[in-house]
């Protein structure tokens, strides 16, 4: 961590900015909350007041990133997750009578309160009124709270809302009148003393359409309440000055309020009218509240600046739909992980700052992008209720979203109607069965499915997408596909894949039918293209542009080293199969493209030059850049595919070095097993791991590929199976379910090729190795090579100056350093050293064996097989040293 604390100061304290708070207090990094309010008392917080509904894949997904998700849904029980719609009569238009749990109600004071009781008192500055915020030349800020002083700050998180002081530092832009003002009504002990408006209410959210420019809501609350809220239209954001309502008792305010609504029936007026006079009868002297509406552009942006951001209203501020607290909350989550990242650097101050701003940079952009697409679909839902009509519209509306759920791969049924994107009518449907996919022309579309947002549901659920990128994704790619169209001659596709439409992470039959087709649907694709984060798309296609590439700064390979796409996964699978494959980005306004070789030539370039030019070993370089590297294995892998078929422990080495949810182990089985085959009946009756790991090694025997023999599980007991991997263990052991012994496996274009007889397995291509009490001088050497590097220029795995320790630890602590699952005790022979995956007694009579069929980048997989009472017994190993070819033969396992 940084030896000087970053200061963090977060102006507001709503619940972005408490959300910001607990996300940061968790992960150690200090800051302070400014709030204007004064801290509010156990009374304060009981009075009524209105209801947030918090949704799966923003609000809620935030409740849970701060761990909170047992203690907030107790809090949920006042407002159930339901919806009824009338027209201006009271007549149901529509009604939702099943509680949505994907979307808890939770009122405002109570969300507030649980996130504050997470953090430290003296982290929240009560009473603190903004005056001023002056960027200052080094990047500081310095905020001005008038009597509490001044303060400088590293970084400002303006989370200050609509009217947000911060944002005056970014620009000029301020909220424009949205052309309605609303009024609040709060009604108190609803079901005891007005019966009939709880079966109108009912124990939701009522929606009451006017067709007249007007709306009337109302929503159960905390304490059997229930808020009302008059939306009306008037183009003067004056109007409430200019009606007479602002300033006006409530009591003196009614009847012009109910003219308002004349052409509105009894039942929604007799709503109206009894939340005014529980107004007046609450206080007689209470002023209607009526407040004109404001919003910010939707497309509006800010050019990035160093020290200062903003979330929440502050940045994106947009009509009541029920969105703004659940984009606010997400803002809060994607920001907290770009500072966690720049306080990880161990930098402090200006180091600090300097490594927190291109992160911070991308964050808006994704910020910006995510909001445009909510405000758009937020902005045409209001449009259709306030229109003439809107009842109709709504209704329409909603009658397309229950049309079925979005098929996934394999031709389930059901359809949807066409969407817009990018400027064409596409139908939205699963991309059929697999004996139709072959006759269309599509590509395939991988991306991060972004924000941390589990795909769920169906693809169109109130427009609200499976995940916040799928749409920027469709967008990206369909431009790059008319552009390779126009300039390549690539052929115009028929249809689109794109894997978060396809995959219900939740239900897991319907998940695996899916992931199983992934393999097959990528090789039949015409192109897979790949979105990237704008920023890294950016600096990856200045430097490949030319002719020949550029190397990408250390700032740059340290941006591309952090992008989730690099290390997901998917990514292997994805580009082992499918290609030809160009780069993209999700920024809205780029177009170009960067084909595949140029990229990858770019990354090993880049790679190749930061050894050279820092003298550093492939060991530094892989603990410095893992996931590009892993990257520049997957591109050799992706060469020799074209060429040779995929030994299994390549796939199983490269897919065991990628990030994934350990929430779904299963993943990285079912990535190896789509990279392994793109036949899609692989599928095993049980989705165990146990299950995944045999079905995996049956399909590389069928295709006579025994290289998975190589990996760290214990070995079956079975006679004639001695040697092959038991994924099964006992209770209480840990299974490792075909995890390679050492992820530094070279793909050389060979698998582990292997046959049956009369006696059982016989593995071809070995060299059994010769064990001595000292290895050959040559080969001495030629480790040390291995190790250090020579004067000639090739470059070690360790530091030089590591050199005084002996090679047997040296090369121990290699191993350790990049995963070892082995022994520490190495088997001494003429051709170099044998690590074995358990230490082995030489009292049995131990034969070690070296495949030449799979090459590490010096030494290569072994075995090693000794007589034990029950039989013959096997492990594997590491073989570092020299074993020639001439001496290789095929070998009986027993």
């Amino acid at each position: 961590m940084s030896s000087v604390p970053p200061r963090i100061a977060i102006v507001g304290g709503g619940p972005a900015g408490l959300t910001t708070g607990v996300l940061l207090h968790q992960n150690g990094i200090p800051f302070t909350i400014f709030e204007l309010r004064h801290k509010p008392t156990p009374l304060e917080l009981a009075q009524p007041i209105g209801m947030l509904d918090l949704h799966e894949e923003s609000g809620l997904a935030a409740i849970r990133k701060c761990g909170l998700l047992e203690e907030f849904l107790p809090l949920t029980g006042d407002c159930a997750s339901v919806m009824k719609m009338t027209d201006r009569d009271g007549n149901v238009l529509l009604a939702d009578t099943e509680s949505n749990d994907d979307r808890p109600e939770v009122s405002r004071s109570a969300l507030n309160e649980l996130l504050i009781s997470k953090l430290p008192g003296e982290s929240i500055k009560w009473g603190h009124k903004l005056l001023s915020a002056t960027t200052l030349d080094d990047a500081e800020v310095l905020l001005d709270f008038g009597g509490h002083g001044k303060q400088v700050f590293d970084l400002v998180i303006g989370a200050d809302g609509a009217w947000s002081k911060i944002r005056s530092i970014l620009t000029s832009v301020k909220p424009h009148y949205s052309g309605r003002h609303i009024i609040t009504l709060t009604i108190k002990q609803i079901t005891v003393k007005y019966p009939q408006l709880v079966e109108l209410v009912g124990s939701g959210t009522l929606f009451g359409i006017g067709g007249d420019g007007h709306a009337v809501t109302a929503q159960r609350g905390a304490g059997d309440t229930a808020r009302i809220y008059v939306f009306i239209s008037n183009p003067n954001v004056e109007f409430g000055n200019s009606s007479g309502l602002k300033g006006s008792t409530v009591k003196s305010g009614q009847n012009r309020l109910l003219t308002l609504l004349d052409q509105w029936g009894p039942k929604i007026k007799e709503l109206v009218t009894i939340g005014c006079e529980e107004e007046t009868e609450n206080n007689p002297d209470a002023k209607m509240d009526i407040r004109p509406d404001h919003s910010l552009p939707i497309d509006f942006s800010w050019n990035h600046k160093p020290g200062v951001t903003i979330i929440g209203d502050a940045a994106h501020l947009m009509p009541p739909s029920g969105e703004g607290v659940n984009i606010a909350m997400w803002d809060a989550v994607m920001l907290t992980q770009a500072v966690i990242k720049a306080h990880e650097k161990n930098e402090s101050g200006a180091d600090f700052r300097a490594a927190l701003s291109p992160l911070v940079k991308d964050f808006e952009v994704e910020m910006q992008a995510r909001a445009k697409q909510v405000g758009e679909e937020s902005a045409n839902m209001l449009g259709m209720m306030f229109s003439k009509d809107g009842p109709q519209k709504i209704v329409d509306l909603f009658k397309s979203f229950s049309a079925g759920p979005i098929p996934v791969p394999r031709g389930a049924a059901g359809q949807k109607g066409d969407e817009e994107i990018n400027g064409r009518l596409w139908r939205v449907t699963g991309p059929h069965d697999n004996q139709e996919i072959t006759k269309l022309k599509f590509n395939c579309i991988s991306y991060v499915w972004g924000l941390g947002v589990e795909p769920k549901g169906s693809f169109f659920d109130c427009k609200r997408e499976i995940s916040d990128q799928t749409r920027p994704a469709l967008t990206a790619a369909m431009k790059a596909a008319e552009k390779l169209h126009a300039e390549s001659g690539e052929e115009e596709i028929d249809a689109f894949w794109i894997d978060a439409i396809c995959i219900p992470q939740l239900e897991v039959p319907a998940r695996f039918k899916t992931l199983e087709s992934m393999g097959f649907i990528y090789n039949a694709a015409t192109t897979v293209l790949i979105v990237l984060a704008p920023t890294v798309f950016e600096t990856v296609y200045v430097a490949s542009s030319k002719t020949s590439p550029d190397p990408l700064t250390l700032q740059q390979m340290q941006l591309l080293e952090s992008d989730p796409w690099i290390s997901r996964v998917w990514t292997y699978q994805e580009l082992i199969n499918g290609h030809p494959a160009y780069f993209t980005t999700s920024h809205p306004t780029e177009t170009s493209i960067i084909p595949s070789e140029k990229f990858f030539n770019c990354v090993g370039f880049s790679l190749n030059r930061w050894k050279r030019t820092t003298g550093s070993s492939h060991l530094t370089a892989r603990s410095t850049f893992p996931n590009l590297n892993t990257l520049e294995d997957t591109i050799g892998d992706l060469l020799m595919s074209g060429i040779f078929e995929m030994p299994a422990l390549s796939i199983l080495s490269n897919i065991a070095l990628r990030s994934f949810d350990p929430k779904y182990p299963k993943n990285r089985l079912l990535a190896c097993l789509g990279a392994l085959t793109t036949e899609v009946s692989w599928g095993p009756p049980s989705l165990t791991m146990g299950a995944l790991s045999e079905k995996f090694m049956k399909i590389c025997e069928d295709k006579g590929d025994y290289s998975f023999i190589f990996t760290a599980d214990k070995r079956m007991d079975v006679p004639g199976k001695r040697w092959r991997p038991n994924p099964d263990q006992p209770e209480g052991a840990e299974p490792v379910h075909l995890v390679p012994l050492i992820n530094w496996y070279c793909n050389s274009g060979e698998t582990q090729r292997g046959h049956f007889d009369a006696e059982g397995l016989v593995l071809e291509n070995l060299v059994l190795l010769q064990q001595a009490e000292k290895t050959d001088a040559m080969v001495e050497n030629e480790i040390d090579i291995f190790l250090y590097g020579d004067k000639d220029g090739r470059i070690g795995v360790l530091p030089q100056q590591e050199t005084s320790a002996s090679q047997c630890t040296a090369l121990l602590r290699f191993f350790v350093q990049i995963g070892f699952k082995g022994c520490a005790e190495p088997i001494v022979c003429a051709e170099g050293l044998f690590f074995p995956q358990e230490n082995i007694s030489q009292e049995h009579g131990v034969e070690l064996f070296a495949s030449l069929s799979l090459p590490y980048l010096f030494g290569n997989v072994g075995l090693a097989r000794w007589k034990e009472n029950s039989g013959m017994r096997y492990c594997t190993g590491v073989f570092i040293g020299i074993a020639q070819k001439e001496k290789s033969h095929s070998v009986q396992i027993i």
